[in-house]
């Protein structure tokens, strides 16, 4: 799997003479599809049980340079339904050895896409940038990351500190809130119906149109889970 993961980095950076190393202690576990502002609060008990049965895939950074980074993402194939499998046919996505061998691969582990910006860093960097100091796993157990949860256009970061959850905003000026100011900031944000129905609304001032611009609404909800792994680990 190693070189497949070599393979799709060089692929993002379109040089295949760049010396990459796969740097597996900087790669994160992300569980997709929660969304912990649904609840009152938030506490350990809730956080865990919510992540207990959720899927998961791994980001594994490549380093390219100093604080330089391909992020390969590695899922496992997800099944495809049979309604699925006829469109793919008639529209000639796939053909029918193609769709075959797409669906062995079900619930194998592959790689779906790899990414590549010199000026983004990794996300244990945006934790040091957001937290002003090296990130090590003796300073906490476990610290959390989501992104794409309904209603947060960006990734932000969870942890547990002086007692409670805190949210840190990687994209947004690295502020640092408690989860209930976070979500009290949420609720102030339209449904994704609300924000359709609010951009194709036009208001007339003055005589001029004016088109109201509200917040984007995710689609993937994430957590991620940073811990030190080896290549073995990574693929169970």
């Amino acid at each position: 799997m190693e070189d497949e993961i070599l393979r799709w980095a060089k692929g993002a950076i379109e040089d295949e003479h760049v010396d990459l190393q796969v740097d597996y202690s900087r790669a994160v576990k992300i569980y997709v599809d929660t969304n912990i502002f649904e609840n009152e609060e938030l506490t350990p008990e809730i956080l865990q049980d919510t992540l207990k049965d959720a899927v998961y895939i791994w980001e594994v950074p490549v380093k390219v340079k100093d604080n330089s980074y391909v992020t390969v993402t590695v899922s496992r194939a997800v099944p495809i339904d049979e309604e699925r499998q006829k469109e793919l046919l008639e529209t000639g996505v796939y053909t029918e050895e193609e769709l075959e061998a797409a669906l062995e691969k079900a619930g194998s582990w592959t790689i779906p896409t790899a990414g590549y910006d010199e000026t983004e860093p990794d996300y244990i960097g945006k934790l040091e940038s957001a937290l002003g100091e090296p990130f090590h796993q003796a300073d906490t157990d476990i610290v959390y990351l989501l992104g794409g949860t309904p209603k947060m256009r960006q990734p932000f970061g969870i942890l547990f500190k002086d007692g409670e959850y805190q949210i840190i905003k990687l994209n947004d000026g690295n502020d640092i809130q408690s989860f209930e100011q976070v979500k009290d900031e949420i609720k102030s944000i339209p449904t994704e119906d609300e924000e359709l129905d609010t951009e194709e609304t036009s208001v007339s001032e003055n005589g001029n149109s004016q088109k109201i611009w509200v917040y984007g609404v995710g689609l993937l909800g994430v957590v991620l889970e940073r811990k030190s792994l080896n290549v073995n680990e990574v693929y169970r």
